[in-house]
């Protein structure tokens, strides 16, 4: 695992969230920052090849085009959930919270944008529109965002939190009304997606978590080992085995800061159900000082079926040098899995980077370090990353690094 010659930091005040997905021979990525009438959300790509970022544009304006030029409330209040439908020419998919020049960010309208290659909007019938009517959204925190995913049905599905519960849309679909009731009823903090054939769902975090699909009937408990707190942080991914997904998510609580993670299967029935894979807490106890991990999937054309490469960000902290503070890290480790479908459900793990990559190390001003990682993968070979730092002066700053990953044939 190599640098693959971009390595970029800019310095952006206040800044929340980043998030990033790719497509063709592009990685593109939104970094929301601010706060009250100061809220900016601005997109940017960069290449396979090429030494720096291209910046796109900021929301505001791209919210009125969608609207027709009208004069809607568009500041945006979250950072944008992105996913990339690839085809001849691909299109990005975001969804967005905005709303008026308020110091909070919730009582906002979500948006479903839709881009070309060049993050330019597309607008008109089954294009970018409101996903919801009115001011449905409602988070936790201003690092909460929109979800949006592929189903592996090939539909785009986008979702967020309200103030009583989770709004699952289908992409181009009618928006939500004003006063409709949410998907899912429930006080949610963190949500991400799952799914199985035409049936998508969600896994939803509070003080434990549960999962369902949206033609399930009820939800399912998924065992956690943690206690106390709430889980602050949640992310899944596609295993590319119909129904398979695997979830991490970080809890905090007044005494320590810990990660879990768990194999979560969906059949879309009838019945509809998810189940998980029974954490076993005296051998796979939570990770402590571990947070905010993500995971991404994918595999190769050429390779057997069944093998897939996973992608691990993981930010940690780690105990100082003699008389030093506590050092904030942020590892890259990539594993390669051979799975046998089976009654014995059999698989085999290769670790591709005996020790994890050290991507970012620091001391952490106060409690933060390099963290809140987003990245994505072209294949097998090509990854896009990008996090938060804290600055000394009590400032942030986006970091975006490209690698390649060299594999045999």
């Amino acid at each position: 695992m190599v640098e693959d010659g971009l390595n970029e930091t800019f310095e952006i005040p206040d800044l929340h969230r980043v998030t990033l997905t790719s497509a063709g021979n592009r990685f593109y990525y939104s970094a929301f920052s601010g706060s009250g009438p100061g809220r900016k959300l601005e997109f940017s790509y960069f290449d396979l090849t090429g030494t720096k970022s291209t910046k796109v544009g900021e929301v505001s304006a791209m919210i009125v085009e969608a609207a027709g030029g009208a004069s809607v409330p568009s500041l945006p209040a979250s950072a944008a959930g992105m996913v990339a439908e690839e085809g001849v020419v691909p299109r990005i998919h975001a969804y967005i919270a905005a709303g008026a020049s308020s110091v909070k960010t919730d009582s906002s309208t979500v948006w479903h944008l839709v881009f070309d290659q060049d993050l330019s909007l597309l607008t008109g019938a089954g294009r970018s529109a409101r996903a919801a009517t009115d001011a449905s959204y409602a988070p936790a925190s201003e690092r909460n965002y929109p979800v949006v995913w592929l189903a592996p049905s090939t539909s785009v599905h986008g979702a967020w939190i309200g103030a009583t519960g989770v709004f699952l849309h289908h992409a181009g679909g009618v928006p939500f009304s004003s006063g409709a009731q949410p998907t899912f009823a429930g006080n949610v903090k963190v949500i991400a997606p799952i799914g199985a054939g035409q049936s998508v769902g969600l896994v939803m975090g509070t003080s434990g978590l549960q999962a369902q699909l949206e033609s399930q009937a009820s939800s399912s408990q998924v065992s956690t080992c943690g206690s106390g707190g709430e889980v602050t942080n949640l992310t899944t991914a596609f295993t590319g085995i119909p129904g398979i997904w695997w979830a991490t998510w970080t809890r905090l609580s007044a005494s320590q800061v810990s990660t879990e993670s768990s194999l979560i299967a969906c059949q879309a029935g009838p019945p509809a159900v998810c189940s998980y894979q029974k954490a076993d807490c005296q051998t796979d106890p939570p990770t402590v000082n571990v947070r905010n991990q993500v995971l991404d999937i994918t595999r190769r054309t050429t390779d057997p079926a069944g093998r897939i490469f996973e992608f691990i960000a993981t930010p940690s902290i780690q105990p100082g040098d003699a008389g030093q503070p506590p050092n904030g890290l942020l590892q890259l480790t990539v594993l390669q899995a051979d799975i046998k479908l089976g009654a014995a459900g059999e698989s085999t793990t290769k670790v591709l980077t005996p020790e994890p990559k050290t991507v970012a190390r620091m001391p952490l001003v106060g409690a933060a370090g390099p963290d809140w990682p987003a990245m994505s993968s072209l294949g097998a070979e090509h990854l896009g990353m990008a996090w938060i730092e804290p600055t000394t002066a009590g400032g942030t700053r986006l970091r975006t690094v490209r690698y390649r990953l060299c594999l045999a044939p």
